[in-house]
């Protein structure tokens, strides 16, 4: 956890120039979202597991200084090699790991919704992760290097990418990304069952919100007819 100036910061500056610096206004946002950003980053995984069709078990948001990480989504069954000898590289395979590539991606696409910018560096295990379970299907790019074999690997990369950003930021699923995040600040910690109803109440909420709004046009509708 960094602490109010950075150590780094009061090194190579005089202390007013790094009070100065560690107080401007960029720095004040940036501290001040760094946990909206974990909690929508989280949301993310939660809800691309879900919507294709994975359980999702614990969101977390608490800090894990050891691991380096900000928050963790328990609930990911991201293929693997060593998983057994029922592991190949069979259609059906493939499948599952586009589906568990989308889902790797997707916490930093929401975050990236959510904040106007790419953390590139708190997504970085997220997207080795979804490289390697890519390598697998596809060879190891940095193995065999070839210009078409590289461009091969980077369009796929690139298409599950978007197919990852549109599914977490539809207007359904991103009302569901912003419930669940809302969740995660107020609690910290929530369970898969918490996630799954916090969901279903987003969703149910802006059915009702359509429903409200599609009746006052009606009755405006009715309105002017009747004059």
């Amino acid at each position: 956890m960094r602490s109010d100036v950075d150590d780094e910061l009061l090194a190579n500056a005089s202390f007013p120039e790094a009070m100065t610096r560690a107080r401007s206004p960029r720095e004040r946002a940036a501290r001040k979202t760094s946990r909206e950003r974990a909690a929508y980053h989280e949301a993310g995984h939660a809800v691309a597991l879900h919507a294709l069709g994975q359980h999702v078990k614990r969101i977390t948001i608490k800090a894990n200084v050891e691991a380096g990480t900000a928050g963790t989504c328990s609930g990911q069954n991201a293929l693997r090699p060593e998983h057994g000898p029922e592991f190949d590289s069979s259609d059906k395979n493939r499948l599952r790991m586009e589906k568990d590539v989308q889902v790797c991606l997707a916490g930093g696409e929401a975050e990236r919704r959510f904040a106007g910018r790419a953390n590139l560096l708190g997504s970085g295990p997220d997207r080795c992760a979804a490289i390697d379970l890519l390598s697998f299907f596809e060879g190891d790019v940095y193995e065999k290097p070839g210009r078409g074999k590289q461009e091969g690997f980077r369009t796929y990369f690139r298409l599950l990418r978007i197919w990852s950003r549109r599914l977490v930021t539809n207007r359904r699923n991103w009302t569901k990304v912003e419930a669940v995040a809302r969740l995660l600040l107020e609690k910290e910690t929530i369970s898969g069952t918490e996630t799954v109803a916090a969901m279903q109440d987003a969703v149910q909420r802006a059915i009702d919100l359509e429903v409200k709004k599609s009746q006052v046009r009606e009755e405006k509708t009715g309105g002017q007819r009747a004059r």
